[in-house]
């Protein structure tokens, strides 16, 4: 699909993607992206069924709809299938004739596949919490990504590369891995002593209290309350005396995990776009989910100089090394989180230890780094749009 660059004339770029929504990890890796090309002279249009349209122009590109008119997707929204949202998406990409697709492995043609999940390998985590309609997004993944129709699969860790190369019989030499980073104006540990005790008072929280704090947007059950519930019930009576759990997330997600914790001191917040006041209030933030291709809460609470204990099933984990990678646990289980939660409560200094050696490396990927290194990965495989 991808078509020779004619000097003097920019490229054109596709994005495909089904939403860029506020927020949502997915829309920052294309926004990323697409700033990247835009700044480099390219045209760009972000093509989904759902769209931010002033997000997209802010990145440098244009936003297209399917159906051109919003009121129009809108309406296809409520009454079409996902089947036929994606055919008209499809058309879509095929009418603007780019020189390079960008896509997520579900149009019938593109040059690069943008990895964000692996579907099946979540179903398996849930096991019998798997919902019907997970079960089928998994299967229509399965069925687009075996027919092997891209030319490159960008993954975000080597854990995500393993995963779609034995899922989906990719050859390892046609996958690329590329590690998505934070904003560092908006992540720094630089802003910690400004932001955490007026974030602890506003959510009334003692200065003396230690924070862990625990993010429950996305899918509940994914992120891993099972593991943060045994590994908080395990924890010694005095270490539990000194402790409040900061939940960051819907207010559902909220209810659910005070039931879940049956009686433990929760604050609970709201996921806001500045998240990274409440990463500034915390002390540690525990990551205990069981599967992330990679996990940008991570990487962001990490670059505000707040300590992450999470798991190997988290691909994030592996930008950690040193005293960093020393509070990441082999398995996303209460066994294995048990002990290091311990010690980052009962040992301030190699807290502080961890949470130095993590800011350090979550500093050195930002979405400046990414957008690059995609280019690169672009070029190495001899993709037009590099």
């Amino acid at each position: 699909m991808s078509r020779p660059a004619v000097p003097g004339v920019p490229r054109h770029v596709v994005f495909s993607t089904r939403a860029v929504r506020q927020g949502a990890g997915s829309s920052r890796l294309v926004l990323a992206l697409a700033r990247g090309f835009a700044d480099a002279g390219d045209r760009v249009d972000i093509v989904a069924d759902r769209l931010d349209a002033p997000a997209v122009r802010a990145a440098g590109a244009r936003p297209v709809h399917p159906l051109r008119a919003p009121v129009l997707q809108r309406l296809a929204r409520r009454f079409l299938s996902r089947e036929r949202q994606l055919a008209l998406r499809a058309r879509a990409v095929a009418r603007l004739g780019a020189g390079l697709v960008v896509g997520e492995g579900d149009l019938p043609r593109q040059d690069v596949v943008l990895v964000h999940n692996i579907v099946r390998r979540e179903v398996e985590a849930l096991g019998a919490a798997a919902t019907a309609e997970q079960e089928a997004i998994a299967v229509a993944q399965e069925r687009a990504l075996r027919a092997n129709a891209y030319r490159l699969a960008v993954v975000g860790s080597e854990l995500t590369g393993r995963e779609f190369a034995a899922r989906f019989g990719c050859a390892p030499e046609r996958i690329a891995v590329v590690r998505p980073g934070v904003d560092p104006a908006q992540f720094s540990p630089r802003d910690r002593p400004a932001l955490r005790a007026a974030t602890r008072s506003a959510l009334g929280i003692g200065p003396a209290e230690t924070v862990v704090a625990f993010v429950t947007s996305g899918h509940f059950r994914l992120r891993g309350v099972d593991a943060l519930a045994a590994t908080l019930a395990r924890l010694g009576e005095a270490e539990r005396s000194g402790l409040r759990l900061l939940a960051v997330g819907s207010e559902r997600n909220a209810q659910l995990l005070r039931e879940a914790l049956a009686g433990a001191p929760v604050t609970c917040a709201p996921r806001v776009p500045r998240v990274e006041a409440y990463y500034h209030a915390a002390d540690i933030l525990f990551h205990p989910a069981h599967f992330e291709t990679f996990g940008l809460v991570v990487a962001e609470a990490a670059a505000c100089g707040c300590a992450v204990l999470t798991s190997r099933s988290v691909g994030a984990a592996e930008i950690f090394s040193g005293e960093g990678a020393a509070a990441v646990a082999a398995r996303p289980d209460a066994a294995e989180f048990l002990p290091l939660l311990s010690r980052l409560l009962h040992e301030p200094e190699w807290r502080a230890s961890v949470a130095a050696s993590q800011a350090h490396a979550a500093g050195t990927h930002t979405w400046a780094r990414y957008a690059v290194a995609f280019r690169q990965a672009l070029h190495a495989h001899g993709l037009a749009g590099a």
